[in-house]
């Protein structure tokens, strides 16, 4: 499988094809173990007595389909929350694991940020009155630019430093 993509995925196994990492998701990054179907019988230490190891090893499957399966950590089955009808049938439409894990960041970048923007619409009243009044004691008239949101607000500042005349340090 081609996972040149995804460089925090590193093969665990090659029978059957087993991959453990992360996917890098806006600021984080989320775990995930997939395991792709056997190609063929293979008997020994990467056959069917392969034993994973780690926090994972126990862990059951999100989304499983013809592609293979994918299991992860907690904050990857809460941020998937709900979706996971959307995704089992984008998994089932996908032409193999890498074309869906595409598919599966697009949706977890959006999620992620749509979460992080009704995070901060619904902060308590206090907070946002504790922004107006930093906002008053700074001086409105420092504020070069602030978003609508104000999720981001710059300003201007500027330093004086008065010197007496004949000081030594004005003969530089």
């Amino acid at each position: 499988m081609a996972m040149h993509q995804f460089p925090l995925l590193v093969q665990w196994s090659s029978e059957p094809e087993i991959y453990h990492g992360f996917l890098s998701i806006m600021d984080r990054e989320l775990e995930v173990c997939i395991e792709m179907p056997s190609t063929g019988t293979v008997t020994g230490k990467t056959g069917s007595g392969l034993k994973r190891t780690g926090p994972r090893s126990t862990s059951k499957s999100i989304l499983s389909s013809r592609i293979g399966s994918i299991s992860g950590s907690e904050e990857l089955k809460e941020i998937l929350s709900g979706q996971e009808t959307q995704l089992q049938q984008k998994m089932e439409e996908a032409k193999d694991m890498a074309s869906f894990l595409v598919e599966l960041v697009d949706t977890l970048e959006v999620t992620v940020s749509n979460r992080s923007t009704k995070g901060d619409q619904e902060r308590p009243l206090r907070y946002w009155t504790h922004v107006m009044e930093q906002l008053d004691a700074l001086g409105w008239d420092k504020i070069t630019h602030m978003e609508k949101d104000l999720s981001q607000v710059q300003i201007e500042l500027c330093a004086t430093y008065y010197c007496p005349v004949g000081d030594p340090r004005m003969r530089e």
